[in-house]
């Protein structure tokens, strides 16, 4: 299905890639996604057609020198996701819808890297203002979902579903706790005093320096 109203980040760590690359970017892209993110991890000047086309595609490419791993390659794309949608955090002008949504953070790896990359995306979360995070990392010690033992897999979808029901249960019932209102309450401070005058603008207009609230 063609995502019409949402833009949906597509994050993809890759080693010594071939045609199906550039392929896979083309067939996101007919499918509506429009943020892909590739990681080239170290592959070489033997590879880099394949990033050049899966650039021209249309994708962000983002390069390491040499080879890191799966966990630091999708640090590396997070990080650079996160910052590129640095002007919605609080500091600035965030989106009063966040402070009633759900948000879960979710990663796996086939060894170590998902902390790292869990903080980033739940510190981002929370400057954004979304009203619940929660995460799910797992270390699954395989490549793909066919190589997982199990009893692994059962782990996996029952926390998963466990995660679900309880998303599903506070829908539309959830609002910010207290350490984002705490912040929200500083920024409010600080755009009050026109802190910065994009941003103060921004918040006046929202009713935000007065008495107003997102999650209200």
């Amino acid at each position: 299905r063609r995502m019409t109203e949402a833009r949906i980040p597509v994050v993809i760590p890759s080693y010594e890639p071939d045609n199906r690359l550039p392929a896979l970017v083309e067939t996101l892209i007919k499918n509506g996604f429009t943020d892909i993110w590739i990681v080239d991890d170290g592959s070489g000047e033997g590879y880099r057609e394949y990033f050049e086309k899966s650039r021209a595609a249309g994708a962000y490419l983002l390069v390491h020198h040499e080879n890191m791993g799966k966990g630091r390659a999708l640090k590396t794309a997070m990080k650079a996701l996160l910052d590129h949608y640095g002007y919605i955090w609080m500091a600035h002008r965030p989106e009063p819808g966040m402070f009633k949504k759900q948000a879960v953070a979710i990663t796996t790896a086939a060894g170590a890297g998902m902390g790292s990359t869990l903080k980033d995306m739940t510190d981002s979360l929370f400057f954004w203002g979304t009203a619940r995070v929660y995460k799910l990392g797992f270390a699954v010690a395989a490549m793909n979902w066919d190589s997982i033992n199990e009893k692994k897999k059962k782990k996996i979808d029952k926390k998963t579903n466990a995660l679900a029901k309880k998303i599903t249960r506070r829908n539309g019932k959830v609002k910010p706790g207290f350490k984002t209102k705490a912040f929200f309450f500083l920024m409010h401070l600080m755009e009050k005093n026109g802190w910065n005058q994009a941003d103060s603008k921004y918040w006046h207009e929202k009713g935000w320096t007065e008495k107003n609230r997102p999650w209200k």
